[in-house]
């Protein structure tokens, strides 16, 4: 009897999975797994530059989507959601490099300001320029 019971749910499982495998193209797949990333690695990173708010509503619209029953029914929400995170940790990051590239190119032009900068051979000043 016990057994019967678990073989019904053992059939439901493998409908499930055969029903998900109809409706789900490769490309969802991907989508999936980038919205799980998203949520696993983007959004502490994002939570550590204190970026919440809108992210943090894409972030739990994400992961209600994504621990539904009925998932697959919500594909195109969860795409939008991920590329929405995706978009605020590009632009977060791109800032970040490039407000961290302009103090390191002024330190360089203040470095080759130096009056005994001129005096060095181009494998020292070349040298100095790493450190930086």
């Amino acid at each position: 009897k016990i057994l019967a019971g678990e073989g019904m749910s053992y059939k439901e499982l493998r409908e499930k999975i055969r029903r998900l495998a109809d409706v789900m193209s490769d490309e969802d797949m991907k989508n999936v797994q980038n919205a799980k990333a998203a949520l696993s690695t983007i959004i502490p990173m994002l939570e550590k530059l204190g970026l919440d708010g809108e992210v943090y509503e894409k972030a739990e619209a994400l992961r209600i989507a994504l621990n539904s029953e009925n998932f697959y029914d919500k594909l195109e929400a969860i795409r939008l959601n991920t590329q929405g995170i995706y978009a605020v940790y590009i632009k977060a990051y791109s800032e970040k490099h490039d407000h961290r590239k302009e103090r390191v190119e002024k330190a360089i032009e203040s470095v080759k300001g130096h009056v005994n900068f001129a005096l060095l051979s181009e494998e020292e000043q070349n040298k100095r320029y790493l450190r930086l």
